[in-house]
Protein backbone atom coordinates (compact mmCIF):
# COMPACT_ATOMS: atom_id res chain seq x y z
CA UNK A 1 0.00 0.00 0.00
CA UNK A 2 2.83 2.38 0.89
CA UNK A 3 4.66 1.65 -2.37
CA UNK A 4 1.60 2.40 -4.45
CA UNK A 5 1.16 5.75 -2.72
CA UNK A 6 4.79 6.72 -3.32
CA UNK A 7 4.53 5.73 -6.98
CA UNK A 8 1.48 7.93 -7.39
CA UNK A 9 3.31 10.79 -5.68
CA UNK A 10 6.06 10.66 -8.34
CA UNK A 11 3.40 11.15 -10.98
CA UNK A 12 1.98 14.11 -9.13
CA UNK A 13 5.41 15.67 -8.75
CA UNK A 14 6.34 15.16 -12.42
CA UNK A 15 3.07 16.59 -13.66
CA UNK A 16 3.45 19.47 -11.25
CA UNK A 17 6.69 20.31 -13.07
CA UNK A 18 4.90 20.04 -16.41
CA UNK A 19 2.24 22.45 -15.16
CA UNK A 20 4.97 24.81 -13.96
CA UNK A 21 6.58 24.75 -17.42
CA UNK A 22 3.23 25.34 -19.13
CA UNK A 23 2.43 28.17 -16.73
CA UNK A 24 5.79 29.75 -17.48
CA UNK A 25 5.08 29.54 -21.22
CA UNK A 26 1.73 31.26 -20.68
CA UNK A 27 3.24 33.89 -18.42
CA UNK A 28 5.88 34.82 -21.03
CA UNK A 29 3.52 35.01 -23.99
CA UNK A 30 4.48 38.69 -24.51
CA UNK A 31 8.14 38.41 -23.50
CA UNK A 32 10.48 39.64 -26.28
CA UNK A 33 12.52 36.81 -27.75
CA UNK A 34 11.01 34.17 -25.42
CA UNK A 35 11.10 30.55 -26.64
CA UNK A 36 8.57 28.10 -25.17
CA UNK A 37 9.58 24.91 -23.33
CA UNK A 38 8.04 21.47 -23.16
CA UNK A 39 8.42 18.67 -20.57
CA UNK A 40 9.89 15.23 -21.37
CA UNK A 41 8.83 12.37 -19.00
CA UNK A 42 10.73 9.16 -18.28
CA UNK A 43 9.68 6.10 -16.25
CA UNK A 44 11.72 5.09 -13.16
CA UNK A 45 13.38 1.76 -12.37
CA UNK A 46 11.29 -1.41 -12.12
CA UNK A 47 11.34 -3.80 -9.09
CA UNK A 48 11.47 -7.46 -10.12
CA UNK A 49 9.53 -9.91 -7.89
CA UNK A 50 9.99 -12.92 -10.16
CA UNK A 51 12.57 -13.50 -12.82
CA UNK A 52 11.92 -14.70 -16.33
CA UNK A 53 12.41 -18.31 -17.44
CA UNK A 54 13.26 -19.61 -20.83
CA UNK A 55 11.23 -22.21 -22.77
CA UNK A 56 12.01 -25.98 -22.21
CA UNK A 57 11.13 -29.24 -23.92
CA UNK A 58 7.77 -29.56 -22.21
CA UNK A 59 7.03 -25.97 -21.12
CA UNK A 60 7.20 -22.52 -22.57
CA UNK A 61 9.02 -19.49 -21.19
CA UNK A 62 7.64 -17.14 -18.50
CA UNK A 63 8.09 -13.34 -18.52
CA UNK A 64 9.40 -11.63 -15.41
CA UNK A 65 7.07 -10.08 -12.84
CA UNK A 66 8.12 -6.38 -12.46
CA UNK A 67 6.51 -3.46 -10.67
CA UNK A 68 7.22 0.12 -11.82
CA UNK A 69 8.25 2.67 -9.21
CA UNK A 70 6.86 5.80 -10.90
CA UNK A 71 7.87 8.59 -13.28
CA UNK A 72 10.29 11.49 -13.35
CA UNK A 73 10.99 14.57 -15.49
CA UNK A 74 13.76 13.55 -17.89
CA UNK A 75 14.27 16.96 -19.55
CA UNK A 76 12.75 20.35 -20.24
CA UNK A 77 13.41 21.21 -23.91
CA UNK A 78 13.30 24.66 -25.52
CA UNK A 79 11.63 25.08 -28.95
CA UNK A 80 13.78 27.44 -31.07
CA UNK A 81 11.22 28.12 -33.77
CA UNK A 82 11.00 31.45 -35.63
CA UNK A 83 8.78 33.98 -33.88
CA UNK A 84 6.46 36.49 -35.49
CA UNK A 85 7.66 39.99 -36.44
CA UNK A 86 5.97 42.74 -34.47
CA UNK A 87 6.19 46.50 -34.96
CA UNK A 88 7.14 48.28 -31.72
CA UNK A 89 7.63 51.88 -32.85
CA UNK A 90 11.10 51.93 -31.26
CA UNK A 91 13.69 52.57 -33.97
CA UNK A 92 16.43 50.70 -32.07
CA UNK A 93 14.45 47.44 -31.72
CA UNK A 94 15.59 44.58 -33.96
CA UNK A 95 14.79 40.96 -34.70
CA UNK A 96 16.66 38.05 -36.21
CA UNK A 97 15.00 36.18 -39.05
CA UNK A 98 16.49 32.71 -39.16
CA UNK A 99 19.30 31.28 -37.07
CA UNK A 100 21.62 33.30 -34.87
CA UNK A 101 21.83 35.34 -31.68
CA UNK A 102 22.54 38.87 -30.65
CA UNK A 103 25.81 39.15 -28.73
CA UNK A 104 25.78 41.23 -25.55
CA UNK A 105 28.60 42.12 -23.16
CA UNK A 106 28.37 42.13 -19.36
CA UNK A 107 31.80 43.26 -18.29
CA UNK A 108 34.13 40.60 -19.63
CA UNK A 109 31.37 38.05 -20.28
CA UNK A 110 29.55 37.49 -23.56
CA UNK A 111 25.82 36.78 -23.45
CA UNK A 112 23.72 35.48 -26.35
CA UNK A 113 20.05 36.31 -26.79
CA UNK A 114 17.27 36.40 -29.35
CA UNK A 115 15.64 39.40 -27.67
CA UNK A 116 16.22 42.51 -29.77
CA UNK A 117 14.68 45.11 -27.46
CA UNK A 118 17.50 47.64 -27.44
CA UNK A 119 17.83 51.23 -26.37
CA UNK A 120 20.48 53.95 -26.10
CA UNK A 121 22.26 54.81 -22.86
CA UNK A 122 23.67 58.21 -21.85
CA UNK A 123 26.99 57.43 -23.57
CA UNK A 124 25.15 56.55 -26.82
CA UNK A 125 25.94 52.87 -26.51
CA UNK A 126 23.34 50.49 -27.88
CA UNK A 127 22.30 48.40 -24.87
CA UNK A 128 19.81 45.68 -24.04
CA UNK A 129 16.69 47.18 -22.48
CA UNK A 130 16.21 46.17 -18.84
CA UNK A 131 19.68 44.67 -18.31
CA UNK A 132 21.99 47.35 -19.68
CA UNK A 133 24.16 44.73 -21.39
CA UNK A 134 26.02 46.39 -24.28
CA UNK A 135 25.25 45.18 -27.80
CA UNK A 136 28.29 43.91 -29.72
CA UNK A 137 29.02 44.18 -33.45
CA UNK A 138 31.71 44.48 -36.10
CA UNK A 139 32.95 47.88 -37.17
CA UNK A 140 32.88 48.13 -40.97
CA UNK A 141 35.50 50.03 -42.95
CA UNK A 142 35.86 50.63 -46.67
CA UNK A 143 37.73 47.89 -48.48
CA UNK A 144 41.10 49.36 -49.58
CA UNK A 145 41.05 47.15 -52.68
CA UNK A 146 37.43 47.89 -53.66
CA UNK A 147 36.06 51.33 -52.83
CA UNK A 148 32.49 50.16 -53.43
CA UNK A 149 32.44 47.56 -50.62
CA UNK A 150 33.13 47.30 -46.88
CA UNK A 151 34.99 44.78 -44.74
CA UNK A 152 35.12 43.90 -41.01
CA UNK A 153 37.63 45.80 -38.93
CA UNK A 154 38.94 43.57 -36.11
CA UNK A 155 36.90 41.74 -33.45
CA UNK A 156 33.41 42.64 -32.22
CA UNK A 157 33.11 45.70 -29.98
CA UNK A 158 30.46 47.92 -28.41
CA UNK A 159 27.98 49.41 -30.87
CA UNK A 160 28.05 53.18 -30.46
CA UNK A 161 25.61 55.37 -32.40
CA UNK A 162 26.66 59.04 -32.21
CA UNK A 163 23.14 60.45 -32.59
CA UNK A 164 23.18 64.23 -32.29
CA UNK A 165 26.95 64.53 -32.59
CA UNK A 166 28.37 66.87 -35.17
CA UNK A 167 30.46 64.84 -37.54
CA UNK A 168 33.40 66.28 -39.42
CA UNK A 169 32.47 67.15 -42.99
CA UNK A 170 33.69 64.54 -45.43
CA UNK A 171 33.92 64.88 -49.20
CA UNK A 172 31.96 62.54 -51.43
CA UNK A 173 34.23 59.86 -52.88
CA UNK A 174 31.90 57.39 -54.55
CA UNK A 175 28.72 57.86 -56.57
CA UNK A 176 27.16 54.59 -57.68
CA UNK A 177 24.45 53.95 -60.27
CA UNK A 178 22.48 50.82 -61.04
CA UNK A 179 20.09 51.07 -63.95
CA UNK A 180 18.77 49.45 -67.09
CA UNK A 181 19.16 51.39 -70.32
CA UNK A 182 16.57 50.72 -73.00
CA UNK A 183 18.24 48.60 -75.69
CA UNK A 184 15.25 49.10 -77.99
CA UNK A 185 15.50 52.88 -78.09
CA UNK A 186 16.81 54.69 -81.14
CA UNK A 187 20.23 56.40 -81.00
CA UNK A 188 20.22 59.74 -79.21
CA UNK A 189 21.43 61.41 -82.39
CA UNK A 190 22.63 60.06 -85.76
CA UNK A 191 26.41 59.86 -85.50
CA UNK A 192 27.19 58.03 -88.73
CA UNK A 193 29.48 55.17 -87.82
CA UNK A 194 30.20 55.07 -84.09
CA UNK A 195 33.98 55.30 -83.82
CA UNK A 196 35.64 52.45 -81.92
CA UNK A 197 39.22 52.78 -80.74
CA UNK A 198 41.68 49.91 -80.69
CA UNK A 199 41.87 50.28 -76.89
CA UNK A 200 38.15 49.55 -76.52
CA UNK A 201 37.06 46.52 -74.47
CA UNK A 202 34.39 45.67 -77.05
CA UNK A 203 34.51 42.21 -78.58
CA UNK A 204 33.79 43.74 -81.99
CA UNK A 205 37.33 45.17 -82.03
CA UNK A 206 38.98 41.77 -81.67
CA UNK A 207 39.64 39.53 -84.66
CA UNK A 208 40.95 35.98 -84.22
CA UNK A 209 43.01 34.72 -87.16
CA UNK A 210 45.09 31.51 -86.94
CA UNK A 211 44.87 31.56 -83.14
CA UNK A 212 46.14 35.14 -82.84
CA UNK A 213 43.95 38.03 -81.67
CA UNK A 214 44.28 41.27 -83.62
CA UNK A 215 42.97 44.57 -82.24
CA UNK A 216 40.83 46.60 -84.61
CA UNK A 217 39.69 50.21 -84.72
CA UNK A 218 37.03 51.98 -86.80
CA UNK A 219 37.12 55.72 -87.44
CA UNK A 220 35.24 58.26 -89.57
CA UNK A 221 36.87 61.46 -90.79
CA UNK A 222 34.48 64.43 -90.76
CA UNK A 223 37.36 66.73 -91.73
CA UNK A 224 37.34 65.25 -95.23
CA UNK A 225 36.06 67.87 -97.65
CA UNK A 226 35.00 65.52 -100.46
CA UNK A 227 34.63 62.11 -98.79
CA UNK A 228 38.23 61.03 -99.44
CA UNK A 229 39.49 58.64 -96.73
CA UNK A 230 36.24 59.17 -94.87
CA UNK A 231 36.29 55.73 -93.21
CA UNK A 232 39.38 53.95 -91.81
CA UNK A 233 39.82 50.45 -90.40
CA UNK A 234 42.95 50.07 -88.31
CA UNK A 235 44.75 46.81 -87.47
CA UNK A 236 47.13 46.94 -84.53
CA UNK A 237 49.21 43.96 -83.37
CA UNK A 238 52.82 44.84 -82.52
CA UNK A 239 55.34 42.26 -83.74
CA UNK A 240 53.07 40.79 -86.40
CA UNK A 241 51.36 43.66 -88.17
CA UNK A 242 53.11 47.04 -88.00
CA UNK A 243 51.23 49.38 -85.65
CA UNK A 244 49.07 51.82 -87.58
CA UNK A 245 48.31 49.56 -90.55
CA UNK A 246 45.08 50.95 -91.97
CA UNK A 247 42.51 50.33 -94.67
CA UNK A 248 40.99 53.56 -96.00
CA UNK A 249 37.66 53.98 -97.80
CA UNK A 250 36.36 56.98 -99.74
CA UNK A 251 32.69 57.96 -99.47
CA UNK A 252 31.42 58.26 -103.05
CA UNK A 253 27.64 58.34 -102.75
CA UNK A 254 24.53 57.34 -100.83
CA UNK A 255 22.89 53.89 -100.85
CA UNK A 256 19.21 53.39 -99.99
CA UNK A 257 18.40 50.10 -98.24
CA UNK A 258 15.01 49.28 -96.71
CA UNK A 259 14.06 52.91 -96.17
CA UNK A 260 17.44 53.74 -94.63
CA UNK A 261 20.39 55.49 -96.23
CA UNK A 262 24.04 54.52 -95.96
CA UNK A 263 27.22 56.01 -97.44
CA UNK A 264 28.69 54.23 -100.45
CA UNK A 265 32.31 53.20 -99.86
CA UNK A 266 35.08 52.59 -102.36
CA UNK A 267 38.62 51.55 -101.48
CA UNK A 268 40.83 54.64 -101.25
CA UNK A 269 43.82 55.02 -103.54
CA UNK A 270 46.01 55.28 -100.43
CA UNK A 271 45.32 51.61 -99.61
CA UNK A 272 46.96 48.79 -101.56
CA UNK A 273 45.55 45.26 -101.46
CA UNK A 274 46.22 42.59 -100.43
CA UNK A 275 47.51 43.43 -96.96
CA UNK A 276 49.56 41.21 -94.67
CA UNK A 277 48.11 39.88 -91.42
CA UNK A 278 50.48 37.45 -89.76
CA UNK A 279 51.44 34.80 -92.33
CA UNK A 280 48.39 35.58 -94.47
CA UNK A 281 47.92 37.86 -97.45
CA UNK A 282 44.45 39.25 -97.07
CA UNK A 283 42.00 40.85 -99.48
CA UNK A 284 39.32 43.21 -98.13
CA UNK A 285 35.83 43.05 -99.67
CA UNK A 286 32.93 45.40 -98.96
CA UNK A 287 29.36 45.14 -100.30
CA UNK A 288 27.65 48.54 -100.37
CA UNK A 289 24.22 46.95 -100.86
CA UNK A 290 24.31 44.85 -97.69
CA UNK A 291 27.07 46.45 -95.59
CA UNK A 292 29.00 43.15 -95.41
CA UNK A 293 32.75 43.58 -94.84
CA UNK A 294 35.05 40.56 -95.22
CA UNK A 295 38.70 39.69 -94.75
CA UNK A 296 39.45 36.91 -97.24
CA UNK A 297 42.66 34.94 -97.74
CA UNK A 298 44.00 36.09 -101.10
CA UNK A 299 45.44 32.63 -101.86
CA UNK A 300 42.87 30.11 -100.57
CA UNK A 301 39.76 32.28 -100.72
CA UNK A 302 38.96 31.43 -97.08
CA UNK A 303 36.88 34.01 -95.22
CA UNK A 304 38.93 34.93 -92.15
CA UNK A 305 36.60 37.51 -90.60
CA UNK A 306 33.39 39.31 -91.45
CA UNK A 307 31.11 41.94 -89.99
CA UNK A 308 28.25 44.17 -91.11
CA UNK A 309 28.97 47.89 -91.08
CA UNK A 310 25.33 48.84 -91.69
CA UNK A 311 24.42 47.44 -88.25
CA UNK A 312 26.71 49.97 -86.57
CA UNK A 313 25.70 52.93 -88.74
CA UNK A 314 23.25 55.62 -87.72
CA UNK A 315 22.59 58.29 -90.34
CA UNK A 316 19.64 60.57 -90.88
CA UNK A 317 18.57 60.70 -94.50
CA UNK A 318 16.16 62.50 -96.82
CA UNK A 319 15.72 63.26 -100.50
CA UNK A 320 14.81 66.33 -102.53
CA UNK A 321 13.74 66.31 -106.14
CA UNK A 322 13.76 68.64 -109.10
CA UNK A 323 12.84 68.03 -112.74
CA UNK A 324 12.17 64.33 -112.17
CA UNK A 325 15.56 63.79 -110.51
CA UNK A 326 16.02 62.73 -106.89
CA UNK A 327 18.97 63.75 -104.77
CA UNK A 328 19.81 61.80 -101.62
CA UNK A 329 21.33 63.33 -98.48
CA UNK A 330 22.70 61.86 -95.26
CA UNK A 331 23.38 63.77 -92.05
CA UNK A 332 25.50 62.92 -89.01
CA UNK A 333 26.57 64.58 -85.80
CA UNK A 334 30.21 64.71 -84.75
CA UNK A 335 30.68 62.33 -81.80
CA UNK A 336 34.26 63.40 -81.07
CA UNK A 337 35.44 64.97 -77.80
CA UNK A 338 34.13 68.51 -77.41
CA UNK A 339 31.25 67.95 -79.84
CA UNK A 340 28.56 65.46 -78.86
CA UNK A 341 28.87 66.22 -75.17
CA UNK A 342 28.80 70.01 -75.47
CA UNK A 343 27.06 72.92 -77.10
CA UNK A 344 27.18 73.77 -79.91
CA UNK A 345 27.41 70.40 -81.69
CA UNK A 346 28.46 69.99 -85.29
CA UNK A 347 26.06 68.50 -87.84
CA UNK A 348 27.49 67.49 -91.23
CA UNK A 349 25.27 67.14 -94.29
CA UNK A 350 26.63 65.00 -97.19
CA UNK A 351 25.47 64.65 -100.81
CA UNK A 352 27.00 63.35 -104.05
CA UNK A 353 28.80 65.89 -106.19
CA UNK A 354 27.99 66.67 -109.81
CA UNK A 355 30.58 64.17 -111.12
CA UNK A 356 28.95 61.27 -109.25
CA UNK A 357 32.31 60.09 -107.89
CA UNK A 358 32.81 62.27 -104.83
CA UNK A 359 30.93 64.06 -102.10
CA UNK A 360 30.14 67.59 -101.02
CA UNK A 361 29.12 68.71 -97.57
CA UNK A 362 27.70 71.47 -95.44
CA UNK A 363 28.36 71.91 -91.71
CA UNK A 364 25.91 73.32 -89.18
CA UNK A 365 26.45 74.18 -85.56
CA UNK A 366 23.52 73.11 -83.42
CA UNK A 367 23.17 74.74 -80.01
CA UNK A 368 21.72 72.59 -77.23
CA UNK A 369 19.61 73.42 -74.18
CA UNK A 370 20.61 72.12 -70.72
CA UNK A 371 17.84 69.51 -70.90
CA UNK A 372 19.33 68.05 -74.10
CA UNK A 373 16.81 69.52 -76.55
CA UNK A 374 17.79 71.57 -79.62
CA UNK A 375 17.99 75.35 -79.26
CA UNK A 376 19.17 77.11 -82.42
CA UNK A 377 21.13 76.23 -85.59
CA UNK A 378 23.68 78.11 -87.64
CA UNK A 379 25.21 77.26 -91.04
CA UNK A 380 29.01 77.27 -90.72
CA UNK A 381 30.12 76.16 -94.19
CA UNK A 382 28.63 74.96 -97.45
CA UNK A 383 26.69 78.06 -98.45
CA UNK A 384 25.93 78.01 -102.13
CA UNK A 385 24.16 75.76 -104.58
CA UNK A 386 22.93 72.23 -103.83
CA UNK A 387 22.17 69.54 -106.42
CA UNK A 388 19.31 70.38 -108.77
CA UNK A 389 19.84 74.10 -108.36
CA UNK A 390 18.65 74.25 -104.75
CA UNK A 391 20.12 77.17 -102.79
CA UNK A 392 20.77 77.33 -99.02
CA UNK A 393 18.40 79.69 -97.26
CA UNK A 394 16.12 79.99 -100.29
CA UNK A 395 15.08 76.56 -101.54
CA UNK A 396 16.56 74.54 -98.67
CA UNK A 397 16.99 75.24 -94.98
CA UNK A 398 17.33 73.67 -91.52
CA UNK A 399 14.43 74.92 -89.41
CA UNK A 400 15.24 76.64 -86.11
CA UNK A 401 14.14 74.02 -83.49
CA UNK A 402 13.49 76.45 -80.59
CA UNK A 403 13.58 73.93 -77.74
CA UNK A 404 12.28 70.96 -79.71
CA UNK A 405 13.70 67.42 -79.73
CA UNK A 406 13.28 67.33 -83.52
CA UNK A 407 15.34 68.95 -86.28
CA UNK A 408 13.52 69.54 -89.57
CA UNK A 409 15.09 69.80 -93.01
CA UNK A 410 12.86 71.89 -95.30
CA UNK A 411 12.91 72.35 -99.06
CA UNK A 412 10.71 73.47 -101.91
CA UNK A 413 9.22 70.82 -104.18
CA UNK A 414 11.05 72.33 -107.16
CA UNK A 415 14.19 74.48 -107.02
CA UNK A 416 13.29 78.13 -107.27
CA UNK A 417 9.56 77.64 -106.83
CA UNK A 418 7.04 76.87 -104.11
CA UNK A 419 7.13 77.15 -100.34
CA UNK A 420 9.34 75.25 -97.91
CA UNK A 421 8.02 71.97 -96.52
CA UNK A 422 9.58 69.28 -94.34
CA UNK A 423 11.58 66.70 -96.30
CA UNK A 424 13.44 65.04 -93.43
CA UNK A 425 13.73 65.02 -89.64
CA UNK A 426 16.20 64.11 -86.91
CA UNK A 427 14.42 62.80 -83.81
CA UNK A 428 16.28 62.42 -80.53
CA UNK A 429 16.36 58.88 -79.15
CA UNK A 430 17.92 57.14 -76.14
CA UNK A 431 18.72 59.82 -73.55
CA UNK A 432 18.64 59.47 -69.77
CA UNK A 433 19.69 62.10 -67.22
CA UNK A 434 20.14 61.75 -63.48
CA UNK A 435 21.10 64.14 -60.68
CA UNK A 436 22.69 63.37 -57.33
CA UNK A 437 23.95 65.62 -54.53
CA UNK A 438 27.62 65.37 -53.58
CA UNK A 439 29.64 67.24 -50.95
CA UNK A 440 33.09 68.69 -50.48
CA UNK A 441 35.12 68.46 -47.25
CA UNK A 442 33.47 71.59 -45.88
CA UNK A 443 29.99 70.17 -46.32
CA UNK A 444 29.11 72.32 -49.32
CA UNK A 445 26.62 70.58 -51.61
CA UNK A 446 26.96 70.28 -55.37
CA UNK A 447 24.65 68.74 -57.94
CA UNK A 448 26.37 66.12 -60.06
CA UNK A 449 24.54 65.58 -63.34
CA UNK A 450 25.16 62.34 -65.24
CA UNK A 451 23.73 61.84 -68.72
CA UNK A 452 23.57 58.60 -70.71
CA UNK A 453 23.25 58.87 -74.50
CA UNK A 454 22.76 55.97 -76.86
CA UNK A 455 25.23 55.87 -79.74
CA UNK A 456 24.15 52.86 -81.76
CA UNK A 457 23.33 49.20 -81.21
CA UNK A 458 24.34 48.33 -77.65
CA UNK A 459 26.78 51.20 -77.24
CA UNK A 460 26.08 54.10 -74.89
CA UNK A 461 28.09 57.08 -73.69
CA UNK A 462 27.99 58.78 -70.30
CA UNK A 463 28.85 62.37 -69.44
CA UNK A 464 29.23 63.98 -66.02
CA UNK A 465 29.15 67.65 -65.05
CA UNK A 466 28.53 70.01 -62.12
CA UNK A 467 26.47 72.92 -63.51
CA UNK A 468 27.81 76.29 -62.45
CA UNK A 469 30.93 74.76 -60.89
CA UNK A 470 33.15 74.24 -63.91
CA UNK A 471 36.17 75.15 -61.75
CA UNK A 472 35.52 71.94 -59.82
CA UNK A 473 34.36 69.67 -62.60
CA UNK A 474 34.95 70.22 -66.29
CA UNK A 475 32.46 68.45 -68.52
CA UNK A 476 33.78 65.00 -69.07
CA UNK A 477 33.01 62.56 -71.87
CA UNK A 478 33.42 58.82 -71.93
CA UNK A 479 35.05 58.65 -75.36
CA UNK A 480 38.43 59.69 -73.87
CA UNK A 481 40.81 56.82 -74.55
CA UNK A 482 41.48 56.05 -70.88
CA UNK A 483 37.81 55.81 -69.98
CA UNK A 484 36.03 54.68 -73.16
CA UNK A 485 33.98 51.54 -72.76
CA UNK A 486 31.70 49.66 -75.12
CA UNK A 487 28.48 48.47 -73.55
CA UNK A 488 27.82 44.81 -74.24
CA UNK A 489 24.40 43.18 -74.39
CA UNK A 490 24.83 41.57 -70.98
CA UNK A 491 26.65 42.12 -67.72
CA UNK A 492 26.21 43.88 -64.45
CA UNK A 493 24.67 47.30 -64.21
CA UNK A 494 27.09 49.29 -62.15
CA UNK A 495 28.79 52.64 -62.74
CA UNK A 496 31.17 54.29 -60.27
CA UNK A 497 32.53 57.83 -60.32
CA UNK A 498 35.43 59.00 -58.16
CA UNK A 499 35.35 62.73 -57.47
CA UNK A 500 39.08 63.26 -57.17
CA UNK A 501 38.80 66.98 -57.85
CA UNK A 502 36.71 67.52 -54.72
CA UNK A 503 39.52 66.01 -52.67
CA UNK A 504 42.07 68.30 -54.36
CA UNK A 505 39.78 71.26 -53.71
CA UNK A 506 39.40 70.36 -50.02
CA UNK A 507 43.11 69.76 -49.57
CA UNK A 508 43.83 73.24 -50.92
CA UNK A 509 41.28 74.80 -48.57
CA UNK A 510 42.68 72.98 -45.54
CA UNK A 511 46.22 74.09 -46.44
CA UNK A 512 45.10 77.69 -46.85
CA UNK A 513 45.75 77.69 -50.60
CA UNK A 514 43.61 78.87 -53.48
CA UNK A 515 41.73 75.92 -55.06
CA UNK A 516 42.83 75.15 -58.64
CA UNK A 517 40.64 76.62 -61.35
CA UNK A 518 42.44 75.58 -64.52
CA UNK A 519 45.25 73.48 -65.87
CA UNK A 520 45.93 69.83 -65.10
CA UNK A 521 45.08 70.22 -61.40
CA UNK A 522 41.62 71.47 -62.29
CA UNK A 523 40.70 68.70 -64.71
CA UNK A 524 39.98 64.98 -64.81
CA UNK A 525 37.75 65.42 -61.81
CA UNK A 526 35.58 62.39 -62.38
CA UNK A 527 37.36 59.10 -62.82
CA UNK A 528 35.65 56.26 -64.57
CA UNK A 529 36.28 53.04 -62.62
CA UNK A 530 33.92 50.56 -64.19
CA UNK A 531 30.93 50.66 -66.54
CA UNK A 532 28.95 47.75 -67.83
CA UNK A 533 25.25 48.07 -68.36
CA UNK A 534 22.61 45.41 -68.55
CA UNK A 535 20.59 45.94 -71.69
CA UNK A 536 17.39 44.31 -72.90
CA UNK A 537 14.15 43.43 -71.20
CA UNK A 538 11.07 45.57 -71.33
CA UNK A 539 11.47 48.98 -72.98
CA UNK A 540 11.71 51.97 -70.68
CA UNK A 541 14.19 53.21 -68.15
CA UNK A 542 14.38 51.75 -64.67
CA UNK A 543 14.89 54.29 -61.86
CA UNK A 544 18.51 55.17 -61.17
CA UNK A 545 19.41 54.64 -57.51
Amino acid sequence: MLRSLMTAVTGVRAHQVMLDVTGNNIANVNTTGFKKDFTVFQDLLYQTSQGATGPGNARGGVNPAQVGLGVRVAAIETIHSQGFAQYTGNKTDMMISGDGYFVLRDGGNRIYTRAGNFTMDAEKNLVHSGTGYRVQGYKMVRDPTDASSYIKDGDISDVVIPIGDKLEARATTIVGYRCNLDSESNPYLPIGYADIKSTSVSNETKVLIDGTTYQMSFQTNLNSTDGTEYFTIGIDYPGVTPPGTSINFDMTGVTLDGGKAYPTFELSSSTTLPISIGSRTVDVLYDNATGALQFRDDVTGETLWRTNLHESMSYSSFSIGSGGAQYNFIAEFDENEGQMGGSPMKLTLWWQDATGTGMEKAVYEVFMNPDGTFDTVNLLSGAGTLPGGYVFGTDFDLKDPKGSSVLEFQATSVAGAGSLSTVGTINQGGYHASKVTIYDCQGKAYTLEVVFKKLTGNRWRWEASIPGEEKLLDKFRAEDEEFYKTIEASGSATVYFFTRQLEDHCRALLEGKTPPTSGEDGRETVRFIETMYKLGGAPGYAPVA
